[in-house]
């Protein structure tokens, strides 16, 4: 079938979806902070190595699934999976994303995408994107959070058993670049202290879904890394 399996335990989202959700949620976070959905997805695409944005990829994937599943993730993991307004006023006006031709983005007649659809900034009140973040934050509001759920389905939860199996998962199911080792062997060089440090600070500006989780912390203390 050309699959890789991993063996996981029942769990919200299993490995896959687990961690992917709160990384789309938090791009639509970035929407309403005032970024531009082009500026997000080039530096998602173009500067981290996705294959595509967060954006195009919730268009491709349904906005109001995500959202029905959002909504699922928040009643079983509670204040880290927070949904954003301008989701459920997208989801509301029918704006579904590919399959309905209306998302983030504009398609031809073919249904491929052409660009991201501007009007969507004045449909959901939020003015002219000003584009105030660095590059820094917006990588990192996206893929601190997957780490720190990573932390907790591997240590605390053990949806999964070791973190090759989560980077394999990323990589294969999400296509998380694999010249950066997987999403666990990035974590590793970029320091559990550095992200769990740096989460404090996003919880501190933006509220208790960036939180560390409790393994996240005990593995800064020591300084440890997942493999």
């Amino acid at each position: 079938m050309g699959k890789l399996p991993v063996v996981v335990k029942d769990g919200p989202g299993f490995v896959v979806n687990r961690l992917l959700v709160p990384y789309l949620i938090e791009a639509a976070w970035l929407l309403e902070d005032g970024m531009e959905i082009k500026k997000v997805d080039d530096l998602y695409k173009k500067k981290f190595g996705m294959p595509m944005g967060p954006f195009m990829l919730m268009d491709e994937i349904g906005i109001d699934v995500g959202v029905k599943v959002s909504k699922i993730f928040h009643q079983t993991l509670g204040d880290r999976i927070m949904i954003p307004n301008v989701m459920k006023k997208l989801a509301e006006g029918k704006r579904y994303g590919k399959k309905n031709k209306s998302g983030f983005y504009k398609y031809d007649e073919r249904g491929k995408p052409t660009e991201p659809d501007e009007s969507i900034y004045a449909e959901l009140g939020l003015g002219t994107p000003t584009n105030k973040l660095s590059d820094k934050e917006i990588i990192e509001r996206g893929i601190f959070p997957m780490v720190n759920e990573a932390a907790l389905a591997l240590i605390e939860e053990r949806i999964v058993e070791t973190p090759e199996e989560v980077d394999l998962a990323m990589i294969t199911g999400t296509g998380f670049p694999a010249f950066r080792g997987g999403l666990l062997r990035y974590a590793d060089t970029v320091g559990t202290q550095v992200i769990a440090d740096q989460l404090e600070v996003y919880a501190t500006q933006y509220g208790p879904r960036f939180k560390p989780s409790n393994p996240l912390r005990s593995m800064a203390k020591t300084n440890r890394t997942f493999y």
